[in-house]
């Protein structure tokens, strides 16, 4: 009987202890740094489908480091959000900066855009000094009838390996990707739409 109590006194300890410890941040990346250059004029529409992201990178444990196949999380931070609709989100907000937000369609617009835009990040991982991304991109041109693909690498600086410095470079990281996107509508597969 003594030693089932200790044990319960042991549990009810942990319990108490479990209690007290510091509740984790839940954190959302932040908005799209301002775009220095704005498109002018009219010009095709763009429906930005759906973002995909790695699966071990779409939970809400914040990876802070890769290596190989290791992940260090972060114990402290927590996403707010899905971290694909959160990139989905500052591409979006990239887009309409640098293009105008009535070019950048959202599901449920009801209007009909010139071109699809799909996504897929291979990889969008702090890397040491550095935040990595790996993104696969596709037009889809419904009004033209072509389509191009391609995929974009980048390499944004971290000041550290800190849940706000992964923030601040995936959101820098994606802005960056958005005018790589960007110079491409301005290509000949989008010239009649200019």
């Amino acid at each position: 009987m003594a030693r089932f109590c200790r044990a319960a006194a042991g549990l009810v300890v942990l319990a108490i202890a479990a209690c007290t410890s510091a509740p984790v941040a839940l954190v959302a990346l932040p908005p799209a740094p301002a775009a220095e250059v704005r498109a002018s004029g009219a010009g095709a529409s763009v429906l930005l489908r759906d973002v995909n992201l790695p699966g071990y990178l779409d939970g809400f444990p914040v990876v802070l480091d890769r290596k190989g196949s290791g992940l260090t999380v972060s114990q402290d931070a927590e996403w707010a959000e899905r971290p694909s609709m959160g990139v989905g989100r500052v591409l979006r907000d990239a887009l309409s900066q640098r293009l105008d937000a009535s070019r950048v369609l959202i599901p449920g617009d009801g209007r009909i855009p010139d071109a699809d835009l799909t996504v897929e990040f291979a990889a969008l991982d702090p890397q040491e000094a550095a935040l990595h991304l790996d993104a696969r991109w596709f037009f889809s041109c419904t009004a033209a009838g072509g389509s191009r693909g391609g995929r974009t690498q980048l390499q944004v600086p971290m000041a550290s390996a800190t849940p706000s410095s992964s923030f601040m470079s995936a959101s820098h990281s994606t802005s960056c990707f958005s005018s790589a996107v960007i110079s491409l509508m301005v290509s000949p597969l989008f010239a009649r739409f200019r």
